[in-house]
């Protein structure tokens, strides 16, 4: 914590010395709530189950691939299988095509079971989204991008379907993130998004599950936008929880959370999204409807080498550090859907 106060200072004064004074915003920026601590351990059984499971949904993802609109049979193959694996759970299923283009999105819902004086479903009240893609760029395997952040999404959604607080989580699976989808209608986030905003659902944060499986504790394994390496560790061994400023508070709680209940490195970001990969995810179209989102990741191409190539493949990712965050991501998950 000195050393980044002390790097901190010294970026501000080299700041105002060169005229750049607005730009001492970043120490809000990086700065969050507690300590990043944790290191490696022997995966306790809840974890080694989680671990087995989200290797074989990537595995699985990843034999699908490539995994497009180019390709429609891996394409509706892969939306079949992660429907009949949230089906199984006991959830509900709904399709949403985005509004140009081909590929549903997937949305997986508890039935509510409170009843109102009358009889009636009780309203579900403030929703908690819960989202990744499983779409994969061009021809490549797609293992950490995005194969894990769905394998991760199945996981949660399994984990918590028999708790009552799961009738509060929505869990979708998008289509079309990549590009030359990417920031455009085509996108499957976006539809969704629209349609709960249409339908006049109270989303009190999406969490946006975007490549979650790689993680290197070699010194000068992470990398960052210009400047921002002042202030985050040179070991691609943490989660980073990123979102744009006006969200920062969710950022800011989720990582306090994390910190206080959760044994794994930590780091957050809230910045404006002229940084890149600030917006790199869906979380982006749920900003386009008014909802806030945060994106939780391994930092992608900024740690991950394996990006967009044909070497993102299931036998690079780490998967008993997986199971630790995606087991850590339930509690914050469940802390936002008791709200």
């Amino acid at each position: 914590m000195r050393t980044r106060l002390l790097r901190l200072s010294l970026f501000i004064v080299a700041l105002v010395a060169l005229g750049s004074i607005p730009f001492v915003a970043a120490g809000c920026w990086t700065q969050m709530p507690g300590v990043s601590s944790g290191g490696p351990r022997t995966l306790d059984p809840l974890e080694r189950d989680v671990a087995a499971r989200l290797e074989a949904h990537v595995r699985k993802l990843c034999d699908l691939a490539p995994r497009d609109a180019g390709h429609p049979a891996n394409y509706s193959t892969a939306a079949a299988y992660i429907d009949a694996e949230l089906t199984s759970y006991g959830y509900v299923i709904e399709r949403i095509p985005p509004a140009r283009g081909t590929g549903d999105s997937l949305l997986a819902t508890r039935p509510v079971t409170a009843k109102t004086e009358d009889g009636e479903a009780a309203p579900r009240g403030p929703v908690v989204v819960v989202g990744a893609h499983y779409d994969s760029f061009d021809v490549t395997p797609g293992a950490d991008d995005n194969a894990s952040g769905v394998a991760a999404g199945l996981e949660l959604a399994r984990l918590m379907a028999k708790d009552p607080i799961a009738e509060r989580v929505v869990f979708a699976f998008f289509s079309n993130e990549e590009p030359p989808h990417f920031h455009t209608e085509s996108m499957g986030s976006l539809a969704v998004a629209r349609a709960l905003e249409r339908r006049g659902e109270e989303v009190r944060v999406m969490f946006s599950l975007e490549m979650l499986g790689y993680y290197d504790d070699a010194p000068g394994s992470q990398h960052y936008p210009p400047v921002l390496s002042w202030f985050y560790p040179d070991t691609g061994d943490f989660v980073a929880f990123v979102t744009r400023l006006e969200d920062r508070p969710f950022a800011a709680e989720s990582v306090e959370t994390w910190r206080r209940e959760v044994d794994f490195p930590s780091e957050g970001f809230a910045g404006p999204d002229f940084i890149t990969g600030v917006d790199f995810s869906d979380h982006w179209s749920f900003w386009q409807a008014g909802f806030p989102a945060v994106m939780i990741t391994d930092t992608a191409f900024f740690r991950n080498a394996n990006y967009h190539q044909t070497t993102d493949t299931p036998d690079t990712l780490d998967y008993p550090s997986f199971a630790r965050v995606t087991v850590g991501v339930r509690r914050i998950v469940e802390m936002w859907a008791r709200r």
